[in-house]
């Protein structure tokens, strides 16, 4: 009988050191979930998939900057000689993208071409109303784009396009490009296009 209190005494103190390191626990695995979260976030804003005019961003080992989106008159084109090329009809108007891209990767690519050929692919416009227009593949006549859909980008270097697109008078507005790499052995259809601000 007189060990009683003893006894308790001692149940009381190992069920207080137990919660104790319940509590700590708990405590660093909530620390470290918090960690992560954070990691997280900071990796999605390292890699933005969205920009605007002037600013780069990357996909599949290409970076993007937009230079510049205006419409430009037919007779401003400066192209290959012998080239031949037709003005687009009264109902349509003609947009010019310039867009520099270098290649972060170990291989030669074309970002905007696959195999060589031209497909209007890798840079599509975005109207408000949701409507898609891709590049026109003419734009290869103009002299400034000597290396689109030939050579392509070696490892490390940079190559400034300009791409040509016929738009009908009628569209909506043009609020966005959506640039891929067409190159990638993974991302044909624009499964990760990155999207820049018009």
């Amino acid at each position: 009988m007189g060990h009683a209190p003893l006894k308790r005494l001692r149940y009381t103190i190992l069920l207080l050191a137990a919660l104790g390191l319940a509590g700590c626990d708990d405590a660093k695995s909530g620390s470290g979930a918090q960690t992560a979260t954070v990691t997280d976030q900071a990796s999605d804003s390292e890699n933005p998939r969205t920009a605007v005019i002037g600013q780069p961003v990357e996909d599949d080992g290409m970076t993007f900057v937009v230079k510049r989106f205006t419409a430009v008159p037919f007779s401003s084109l400066h192209l290959f000689p012998n080239a031949k090329l037709k003005a687009p009809g009264p109902g349509s108007r003609l947009w010019m993208l310039t867009v520099s891209v270098r290649n972060d990767g170990q291989i030669s690519a074309d970002p905007f071409c696959r195999n060589g050929h031209a497909r209007g692919a890798g840079a599509d416009l975005r109207s408000t109303k949701n409507a898609y227009y891709s590049w026109w593949d003419q734009s290869v006549l103009i002299q400034a784009n000597y290396k689109l859909c030939r050579s392509g980008i070696q490892p490390g270097s940079t190559e400034t396009y300009t791409l040509l697109y016929k738009i009908p008078k009628s569209a909506a507005k043009i609020d966005a490009v959506l640039l891929w790499n067409v190159s990638s052995e993974y991302d044909e259809f624009a499964r990760t296009a990155v999207e820049v601000a018009l």
